[in-house]
């Protein structure tokens, strides 16, 4: 007769390693997650005024009026809004953990050709993420009023 039992599982050695494994290997990736989800919010926020921006442009033209969109508050991270005269066509809440800078631009107005008002003028927006200034985004309106993203660079 045999007396042996057939045990299944794990030893406790074996669970220790295997905890001690994944240790190692959250620490090695949680800075990586870090960098990516500052880059994401950067990106994003960029985006959203950037879809604003087309917004705006698209409504102007539609409209066959002059469509601005200005900075809600005091700050372009407090929000923004797209209006045509009193008519609010799109309202963008306050973002956290980024910074925007325009260089003193509180407004972007659209006439009804689609192009920038005043003529000649050409903004620019730098989008920043607050934990890590590494992490830019740039928002370039030319006067024809079309706007451009590009990434890269160091906030000021």
């Amino acid at each position: 007769m045999d007396l042996r039992r057939h045990t299944f599982g794990f030893t406790l050695i074996e669970l220790l390693m295997t905890i001690a494994i994944a240790a190692v290997l959250a620490m090695v990736a949680i800075p990586s997650y870090q960098s990516f989800v500052a880059s994401q919010r950067a990106k994003s926020a960029a985006q959203n005024l950037f879809f604003s921006m087309q917004l705006a442009r698209s409504e102007a033209i539609k409209r066959n009026a002059n469509v601005a969109v200005t900075e809600a508050g005091n700050s372009w991270t407090a929000g923004w809004n797209v209006a045509q005269a009193a008519t609010l066509i799109r309202t963008q809440q306050p973002l956290s953990g980024v910074t925007i800078s325009s260089g003193g631009i509180t407004n972007v107005t659209y006439g009804s050709d689609g192009r920038l008002s005043p003529v000649g003028t050409m903004p620019t927006f730098t989008v920043c993420d607050t934990a890590n200034l590494s992490k830019q985004q740039t928002l370039t309106v030319y006067p024809s009023g079309v706007p451009q993203l590009s990434q890269g660079g160091a906030c000021p």
